[in-house]
């Protein structure tokens, strides 16, 4: 067989086989690529249930093809702390680390561990790379990012949802506005961005 990139070796050996697992609720977070979960409780804490969509059809436990991750006694979960470390830790850990911890940790014998890491731009980067966070929770431009360079998989989404004079809307789209001098009238859609600077 022709020889693979170390890129693509990696990505290839991160391939987990997917078993469906329906009486487990949803995690709300990514894998990251570079590293094996053992199984992967589907789960998520009370107010978050009705806010996720799903990544693939159905709800799924991963079992990895390497069986020394089963060893692996605490998993953490890196959060983008977009509000502040602190506000991170108020908001997520009682999700993250004391709920998974206490209801997907208590499957496994000997019990695993969860724990809360809130991530800035900068470090999620770096954490990911390294390999010091096995789950995130990510805006999907951040996740995207680091499915390109990293081959994270997503597991769930979460939908936002915004009330509008009464009506509530699902927002499946995450977006942006590019803002162009006055002057700039060769800049009128989207495509007209192709090989400029955007800043």
């Amino acid at each position: 067989p022709p020889q693979q990139s170390p890129k693509n070796a990696q990505r290839e050996y991160r391939t987990m086989k997917a078993f469906q697992y329906s009486s487990l609720p949803v995690v709300v977070a990514a894998i990251v690529g570079a590293l094996h979960w053992a199984i992967i409780p589907v789960f998520a804490a009370d107010d978050l249930v009705e806010n996720l969509q799903i990544a693939s059809p159905e709800p799924v436990c991963l079992i990895p093809q390497d069986s020394t991750v089963l060893e692996k006694q605490v998993w953490t979960v890196g959060v983008l702390a977009i509000r502040g470390f602190e506000a991170a830790y108020r908001e997520f850990n009682t999700t993250f680390a004391d709920y998974l911890t206490a209801t997907a940790g208590q499957r496994f014998d000997p019990p695993i561990e969860f724990q809360l890491k809130p991530l800035n731009f900068l470090t999620l980067f770096e954490d990911s790379e390294q390999g010091n966070v096995d789950f995130i929770y990510v805006n999907p431009s951040a996740y995207s990012c680091i499915e390109s360079e990293y081959g994270a998989r997503s597991l769930a989404s979460q939908i936002s949802r915004r009330v509008v004079g009464g009506v509530t809307y699902n927002l499946k789209r995450f977006g942006g506005v590019i803002a162009t001098l006055a002057n700039r009238d060769d800049i009128q859609s989207i495509h007209d961005l192709k090989d400029k600077i955007v800043a």
